[in-house]
């Protein structure tokens, strides 16, 4: 899978826009991710879009049982 490394810099905004990608997948959430890791041994260039920022790994919000004990 591509990535553009997480920085704003401008040569980083360049190759994406010159960049060249058989499947774009909007999206890591359930569907986005599941596909995108079905697809990642393929010889596709894959590009992962998402607009949400990085989530922590905590406990609120990784953990199964502290997820859902909430609903």
């Amino acid at each position: 899978m591509e990535s553009s490394g997480g920085s704003s810099g401008g040569s980083d905004l360049f190759r994406m826009k010159t960049a060249h990608f058989d499947i774009i997948i909007i999206g890591s959430g359930a569907g986005g991710g599941t596909i995108a890791q079905a697809l990642a041994p393929s010889s596709a260039r894959i590009l992962v879009i998402e607009r949400g920022d990085f989530v922590p790994q905590e406990e609120d919000n990784w953990n199964p049982e502290a997820v859902w004990k909430h609903l």
